[in-house]
């Protein structure tokens, strides 16, 4: 019997839905702190514009000033960045956060996935162990996955099972990498990185941080847990992203200048893609200019964090998270899809967060604070939350 076309990946589909974990994407229009979704206007709780700055005008508007007779920018590079694709603003971008940071170089990529899945496999070969913490992004694995390399999973932040691993895998490989998130992006929480850092004084390994979720909104400059914690010098990759708290596009790694030229000759997501257009490049450079001047925002929103998780705390809910990132966990698909709905119906936009992207049995409301909501956003949302 001849089969329908396509008839593998329906019955696929077929599956995800009985499972209540089919996706769809969404039509919609970002206001503010707002979105408009079916005609609805709705607080965006999703949104990882943590600080509130993708949309002010007042903001938007100093920078079209600051362009001067330079109003015309190019849309488009047209290139990669090694033919005729490298822009100056480029060579800005990377001196500017490399003197922020204090370190010798800084190389910037299209987006954070672009990031981890051209970096682990530039720098990581067959006689590589990759060691990782269990709840590292998508892209990590991917990065990991594609690099050939000897990997292993580590229990979420449980740096003694780190160890165990160390010891007994290490000697089996010339070089280890130890790959950890600094704040995990769907449970919200943060690694200790000087627990890892005296690991990797005592074992000798590379160490590799995913500041995406941290960057605009740790550290007293905005630089990220790293900063925070007091450990820019010890960590050989720190990866930042702009496409959030910095609301602009594309990723950058700190390093040192060795790395940095090292992976213009190796990293396929460098070298293959197209770079990114020389006005993004002007606002992310504008954004970093200002951004240890956003201490009021950060403070603001760490804030309303902590008044946001001690209150579901107190009321019972199963919370997780110490950052701007609150999941609340609800467990089965369907409840939890018809919780994000009344949330939807009562002008608050909280997708359902469910496997695979989070461990089965946990979905979640993943609620992500931004520095423009106030108190009365989340006094409403606690006592929906509790209805």
């Amino acid at each position: 019997m001849t089969k329908i076309k396509y008839q593998h990946f329906s019955e696929q589909l077929e599956v995800l839905k009985e499972k209540n974990n089919f996706r769809t994407l969404k039509k919609i229009k970002a206001d503010g702190k707002y979105i408009f979704h079916e005609e609805k206007k709705l607080l965006n709780c999703s949104s990882n514009d943590y600080l509130g700055i993708a949309d002010d005008k007042n903001l938007l508007m100093e920078f079209y000033q600051s362009l001067g007779n330079e109003m015309y920018f190019p849309y488009s590079s047209n290139s990669s960045r090694l033919l005729s694709g490298n822009n100056e603003e480029y060579d800005k971008i990377e001196t500017l956060l490399a003197s922020q940071y204090a370190r010798e170089a800084c190389l910037l990529f299209n987006s954070g996935y672009h990031a981890n899945t051209g970096i682990i496999p530039a720098i990581c070969d067959r006689n590589t162990l990759i060691i990782a913490d269990r709840f590292v992004h998508a892209s990590i694995l991917d990065g990991i996955k594609i690099s050939n390399a000897r990997y292993l999973r580590y229990n979420h932040l449980d740096y003694e099972h780190l160890e165990k691993l160390i010891t007994e895998h290490g000697d089996h490989y010339r070089q280890i990498l130890v790959i950890s998130e600094s704040v995990f992006s769907m449970d919200g929480d943060n690694a200790d990185l000087r627990e890892l850092i005296l690991l990797k004084k005592k074992y000798s390994f590379y160490l590799y941080i995913d500041e995406a979720h941290a960057v605009g909104v740790s550290g007293n400059k905005g630089l990220g847990l790293c900063e925070e914690q007091n450990s820019i010098n010890d960590i050989d990759f720190i990866v930042g992203t702009f496409g959030k708290a910095y609301s602009s596009v594309g990723a950058y790694l700190i390093c040192d200048k060795l790395i940095k030229d090292f992976l213009i000759n190796k990293s396929r997501t460098l070298i293959y893609t197209t770079a990114l257009p020389p006005l993004n490049l002007k606002w992310t450079h504008f954004i970093a200019k200002k951004m240890e001047s956003f201490s009021d925002k950060r403070n603001s929103l760490m804030r309303l964090s902590i008044y946001f998780k001690n209150e579901l705390k107190n009321t019972g809910f199963d919370v997780r998270g110490n950052s701007q990132i609150i999941p609340v966990i609800i467990g089965a698909n369907k409840k939890c899809i018809e919780i994000s709905e009344f949330f939807e119906n009562n002008g608050y936009y909280v997708p359902a967060v469910k496997p695979p992207t989070v461990p089965e049995g946990t979905a979640r409301l993943r609620f992500s604070l931004q520095a423009s909501f106030d108190k009365h956003d989340i006094d409403d949302i606690i006592i929906l939350l509790k209805s």
